[in-house]
């Protein structure tokens, strides 16, 4: 018999008779309770606790219950349950279109709106942004030079990977950032008025359907997909294919603005509705209000989100996140049984794979003020531990948070891996967003996210024991500070900075006949006694790299320049004929709005 299984028997036995241990000695069994929440939630007959499903609503009566039978008081007027109701489903009404000078389409094969997209009409300026990403544990932020307030954004599909594996992104697997909910949050943070997807060129060129039972949330700005054949039509300047060579040789963003005119981009949706509850508890206690939260809900039989689209599958959801909800249903338990001091609230979100939907209408219409709250800390994917890791996100959401985090750790057999802000693909980002300190716990992404793949018997049941641990420590740690974790606002890009910059040039003339499948930067010419005059460049010579940017094409050009302030020195690789040369060039100020260098 496997030790999970062994662990479940004698779970039975010991649900209901534990004693109060502190957090680095919890009980010998504590593996097995966390294990058997799992189990249950986890289970087939949950219906991968999908919006719509029986096994949802049996979830979160298994949560309520367990609250309950361990003595939480009830955080919402007398009752565990917050309920509301969701968007199910959309139909597409006829005043849904996309247009511009060159093209117009109606929803069809080529335009089509997402079913999380507002209703809405937005005639704006547009901006192409690259694969839509703000990904700090990267450093890598496609809207860190640009402006999208107010306009239509468009981005591809997905992320830059490479099978590199010392590549941004790289992996197995994609991470948040490549869903299309992240994108839409992402795009509307950095306030666009709209978004286009388009998928990647790594991928079919087709869009995603509509379903009738889909639990889509209004996204809050209008969100549609254009294939790329029509984007080419809509957008003949825009080059996808050279943007997305650009990005993938160096791996950094291409973000650019596609001048002053405007697109309409109409979408019309009608939609149902469904009844969702989030499930809180709560200890009372002093002035100081303490959150812990966790999605219960996943993606059903395959809704939107899933790694293998059109597949009727249970998605059970173990690690994401039934892992999170039993460390949320064993940190009740223990800290009823000796109080640490600060009102603490448990709460286990619904909603969260549609879009946040439950922790946003939580913080929209808060048991108790949130103007009282100091900090609120999410469990989303916490049961596959590897190298006894925890990383905790949003250390550098609160002056002093970091500190908090890491005196909680050290008497904790955990290695912490601290980082990022308040902004991510989880609940914590509706409380960040509300002016909150967040803290999120996640163990490891893995190639079984979103996948009918990611089941119990791949739970790290040792590894929920420690982030239970650590939990536990962070309560009673944040019990005994009474400083105050000032809250600390996500910087915003600094577009006033971008447009002061002084730009540089270096007097070449582009040839803008150069085939899309000629690679580098072709010179139609130089002018005399500039910089790439005295560098010795030539008409006809291609330039190849600028310092460390390959140079594909016109647009990695621009961004290599970008880097630069008048006056900098940088190495220029170039083919002349079939051979390839070195030569230093000292960039000077530019003088107007000319194209090229």
């Amino acid at each position: 018999m496997s030790r999970f299984y062994s662990l479940l028997l004698v779970t039975v036995l010991l649900f209901a008779t534990l004693p109060v241990h502190a957090a680095s000695d919890l009980p010998w069994d504590e593996e097995a309770r966390l294990l058997m929440h799992i189990a249950y939630l986890a289970s087939d007959a949950r219906e991968g606790r999908g919006i719509g499903t029986d096994g949802l609503e049996a979830s979160a009566t298994y949560i309520e219950n367990r609250f309950a039978e361990d003595g939480l008081e009830p955080l919402f007027d007398n009752s565990y349950s917050q309920s509301f109701t969701v968007g199910w489903g959309a139909t597409i009404l006829p005043n849904t279109y996309i247009a511009n000078a060159n093209d117009s389409l109606g929803s069809g094969d080529s335009f089509r709106p997402a079913g999380f997209s507002t209703t809405a009409v937005a005639v704006k300026p547009v901006v192409f942004a690259g694969y839509g990403i703000t990904a700090d544990e990267y450093d890598y932020d496609d809207y860190a030079d640009l402006d999208a307030t107010d306009k239509i954004v468009i981005v591809f599909t997905g992320e830059p990977r490479r099978d590199d594996p010392d590549a941004l992104f790289s992996g197995d697997y994609d991470t948040d950032h490549a869903t299309l909910r992240t994108k839409a949050i992402n795009a509307k943070m950095h306030g666009a008025a709209g978004l286009l997807i388009i998928p990647s060129p790594a991928e079919a060129d087709s869009l995603p359907e509509l379903r009738a039972k889909e639990p889509y949330r209004d996204s809050g700005i209008p969100v549609a997909f254009v294939t790329r054949a029509a984007a080419a039509k809509l957008f003949p300047r825009l080059g996808l294919d050279k943007l997305y060579r650009s990005m993938e040789l160096n791996q950094a963003p291409r973000s650019q603005t596609l001048g002053d005119d405007t697109l309409t981009l109409a979408v019309e949706l009608q939609r149902n509705e469904i009844p969702v509850r989030n499930v809180g508890a709560m200890i009372p206690g002093d002035d100081r209000v303490l959150i812990f939260g966790a999605h219960y809900d996943h993606l059903g039989y395959g809704q939107s989100g899933s790694r293998v689209p059109g597949v009727h599958e249970i998605h059970n959801g173990a690690d994401d996140n039934a892992s999170g909800v039993s460390v949320l249903l064993e940190l009740a338990r223990v800290l009823t049984m000796n109080p640490p001091g600060p009102t603490i609230l448990f709460v286990a979100f619904t909603g969260e794979e549609a879009g946040l939907v439950g922790s946003s209408y939580f913080v929209n219409n808060p048991p108790l003020s949130l103007d009282l709250a100091n900090l609120m800390v999410n469990f989303d994917m916490v049961g596959r531990m590897q190298n006894n890791t925890l990383t905790v996100y949003g250390v550098e959401s609160a002056d002093g948070l970091r500190e908090l985090a890491t005196e909680a750790g050290r008497d904790v057999p955990v290695e912490l891996a601290l980082t990022g802000g308040g902004y991510g693909a989880s609940d914590q980002t509706s409380f960040y967003t509300h002016g909150l300190p967040v803290l999120h716990f996640l163990t490891s992404l893995h190639g079984d996210y979103h996948r009918p793949e990611d089941d119990i018997a791949e739970i790290n049941g040792d590894g929920l024991v420690r982030v239970l641990q650590y939990a536990v420590s962070l309560a009673e740690t944040f019990a005994g500070h009474r400083d105050e974790l000032v809250y600390q606002a996500a910087e915003e890009p600094n577009a006033e900075g971008r447009h002061t910059k002084r730009r540089v040039a270096m007097g070449t003339i582009p040839d803008f006949t150069q085939p899309d499948s000629l690679s580098g930067f072709r010179l139609q010419g130089v002018r005399p006694g500039t910089p790439a005059d005295e560098a010795g460049l030539q008409a006809m010579d291609i330039v190849i790299a600028i310092d460390d940017v390959l140079i594909d094409n016109i647009y990695d050009l621009t961004y290599a320049m970008g880097k630069y302030e008048p006056g900098d020195e940088v190495t220029i690789r170039y083919r002349r004929g079939s051979d390839e040369f070195e030569t230093r060039l000292t960039f000077a100020e530019a003088s107007g709005r000319g194209h090229g260098g």
